[in-house]
């Protein structure tokens, strides 16, 4: 297995999150400076996002003929890929060949896995042919560079508009909560879709709740309604989008 570090960097294991994860540091030499290369499971990140995520792969199975490729892209995907090695296992490999899963990071610790790639590079530069990307995610990736420069969020936004395929998806935990009063800044994303030729939509985030406190939650109000952003690229793949049931109601833009 090779490891892929970038220059100036140095991996410093034994790490631990704020959830109380096991993971190492990618450390910044000179400044300190330092990210957790986290491998969260996909399980996890499709139910983050309502399980939208593995309702577009089922429906992209469905719509594409027999050998156009279907190519999905974790931005920020972690040193071992995790995610993106599960999306491989589950859909694709013998099962589907047309499924090619691509995972980008700084690092990486390489791996050889049958529809999985992992590729180093920058969020901002991607290094991906225009148009050839038909569903992305980002978890817990361009929303904590953003915290570091607010501009990389139009930024990231712009390159995977780049590179996602006319009626690609993406989907960006850019959360908000307007029951808290934490509302998304439509001006720029009006902006943004106007600029890129993309559409916005919000859903709410998949919580960790039992059926019974879903219900309890909606009645009560007792978590905020944090809501997750999708970017889809125009023109709208119609029949994808009500797959995942967007509705004109959940437009942001």
């Amino acid at each position: 297995m090779s490891e892929y570090i970038p220059k100036g960097y140095k991996i410093e294991k034994g790490g631990q999150t704020v959830s109380v994860q096991e993971a190492d540091r990618l450390v910044h030499e000179e400044t300190g400076e330092y990210f957790f290369l986290t491998n969260r499971d996909f399980k996890e990140i499709n139910h983050s996002f309502s399980n939208l995520p593995s309702r577009a792969i089922a429906k992209l199975k469905e719509e594409k003929n027999t050998e156009e490729p279907i190519r999905i892209l974790d931005l920020g995907g972690g040193i071992e890929a995790k995610a993106a090695g599960d999306i491989a296992e589950k859909y694709g490999g013998e099962k589907d060949e047309r499924i090619q899963v691509f995972s980008l990071d700084m690092t990486a610790r390489k791996k050889e896995q049958q529809g999985l790639h992992q590729v180093v590079g920058d969020v901002l530069q991607l290094p991906i042919k225009d148009s050839s990307i038909d569903m992305a995610y980002s978890r817990m990736s361009i929303v904590l560079l953003e915290e570091i420069d607010p501009k990389i969020l139009g930024k990231a936004l712009e390159e995977t508009a780049r590179v996602l395929r006319p009626g690609g998806l993406l989907f960006i935990d850019k959360t908000y909560t307007e029951r808290l009063g934490r509302s998304p800044d439509t001006n720029l994303l009006k902006e943004l879709g106007e600029k890129l030729g993309v559409t916005f939509y919000s859903r709410e985030l998949g919580l960790f709740l039992g059926p019974l406190e879903r219900i309890l939650n909606k009645l009560n109000q007792r978590y905020p309604d944090w809501k997750f952003i999708v970017m889809v690229k125009e023109p709208i793949d119609q029949e994808l989008i009500t797959s995942l049931k967007l509705k004109d109601k959940d437009k942001l833009t």
